[in-house]
């Protein structure tokens, strides 16, 4: 017998483009296939103002879009952005600022949490693919996806308000859900030391490929043979390295064509890093090619010459398994996730030196047959991740055993309480 008959998925914090990075991708992919596998079950997609027209494409037979933003009387819409203004004024001593900020998003998450409370308090289980908890309901089993807690990890990269914010929802998800999946043993790990949580109470799930591999060949938007770096210009995503060794491997390898192709969402960071890529680098050897639709990245993944992946940092490294399913040959760094997500089918390297890097880019230009092992074994290694449908089931099993577990106590408790 099936406990699950009514799902609902918190995708309010799913932002346009690119900028969620590969959460997006998962939590997209998560809803479609789950909803496919069981037709049975009832999905309801808790969204946005912002993204609730950018969900419509996920609606089926049984799954369906409820936002959860409602639009506020027109006084109060001006004095919040009074507020929000008030805010980021550079102006205003620091302390109203932060006090602000604080007020605007508790406001937020009670205005977002009425709305929600009818539609979460039938569902069977509540699940939060970007880890924080709004809408938790104390009767409803909660499930949270963590994909990384990088803001403990390299709390350099992040602002003193984002770190707030990020620790908030960690230990929000902690205290509060039923479940943590990670997305790797390794988040697994961190998560259970950082956030002190029982073993039995996280779960890996491992992802897989989710996006489609089906571009016609001689699609790619870039004539020279490329390197491929699919990543949102983050600190993390090590994007200066990248491009000090690409340097350092043309100046020691001038017969050699081949160019560095970046991929992600615009902005300033972008512009930085293209503006470095025509300090260091000689014309037609850089190009940074925005956030792409699926069609347009998988034509650029199949057309590479090799997936190069120097982060600093990962909960997972989807673009990894996405270059050995296109046949493509890997690099990546020897740090977090990646190991355990690339085993013995990447050319590894220390992505904190420059050198290591360069040397592993001659290494596949100089060793043909290098190419030909990592392309083989990266087969090999994608396989053992199984298919979008059994990565999908695995997640509606864990919501399952979850079910059932919190109604097995929940009986227990009764029985205890009755009189004897």
């Amino acid at each position: 017998m099936s406990w699950l008959r009514r799902v609902t998925i918190d995708l309010t914090p799913l932002l346009p483009g690119g900028e969620n990075g590969g959460a997006k991708l998962v939590a997209r992919a998560l809803v479609q296939h789950m909803a496919a596998l069981s037709p049975q079950t009832e999905f309801t997609l808790l969204t946005s103002l912002a993204n609730h027209a950018d969900c419509a494409d996920l609606e089926a037979a049984n799954v369906r879009r409820a936002c959860v933003e409602l639009e506020a009387p027109r006084g109060t819409l001006a004095a919040v952005r009074v507020a929000a203004r008030l805010s980021i004024n550079t102006l205003v001593p620091t302390r109203i600022r932060t006090r602000l900020k604080d007020r605007l998003w508790v406001a937020l998450k009670r205005q977002r949490r009425a709305a929600a409370m009818s539609t979460t308090a039938l569902a069977d289980v509540l699940v939060c693919p970007f880890t924080a908890p709004y809408f938790f309901d104390p009767r409803v089993p909660l499930v949270s996806l963590v994909h990384d807690i990088q803001y403990l990890e390299m709390p350099q990269f992040f602002s003193a308000a984002l770190t707030s914010q990020r620790h908030q929802n960690f230990v929000d998800a902690c205290q509060k859900a039923d479940l943590l999946i990670c997305v790797s043993d390794f988040v697994r790990a961190t998560v259970q030391r950082q956030g002190r949580v029982p073993r039995e109470r996280t779960l890996t799930i491992h992802s897989t490929v989710l996006r489609g591999q089906a571009a016609p060949p001689g699609s790619a938007p870039f004539r020279s043979p490329y390197l491929l770096y699919p990543a949102n210009v983050w600190p993390h995503k090590n994007h200066e390295r990248l491009l000090e060794a690409f340097a350092r491997f043309i100046a020691s390898n001038r017969d050699s064509t081949l160019a560095l192709v970046c991929t992600g969402a615009p902005g300033a960071a972008a512009d930085e890093l293209c503006e470095r890529a025509r300090a260091l680098l000689p014309d037609q050897r850089f190009a940074f090619l925005g956030f792409l639709s699926e069609t347009a990245f998988d034509a650029v993944m199949q057309n590479c010459r090799a997936l190069i992946f120097p982060s600093l940092y990962e909960g997972f490294g989807l673009p990894i398994l996405e270059a050995m399913a296109a046949d493509r040959p890997v690099m990546c760094s020897n740090v977090t996730s990646l190991p355990e997500v690339a085993g013995d089918a990447a050319l590894m390297f220390d992505p904190y030196d420059v050198g290591p890097i360069a040397n592993a880019i001659q290494r596949l230009e100089r060793e043909p047959e290098l190419e030909s092992t990592l392309v083989q074994r990266g087969r090999e290694r994608v396989a053992t991740f199984g298919t979008p449908s059994e990565w999908a089931a695995r997640y509606l099993d864990a919501f399952e055993d979850v079910i059932r577990c919190r109604a097995s106590k929940a009986a227990v408790a009764s029985s205890q309480s009755q009189p004897r």
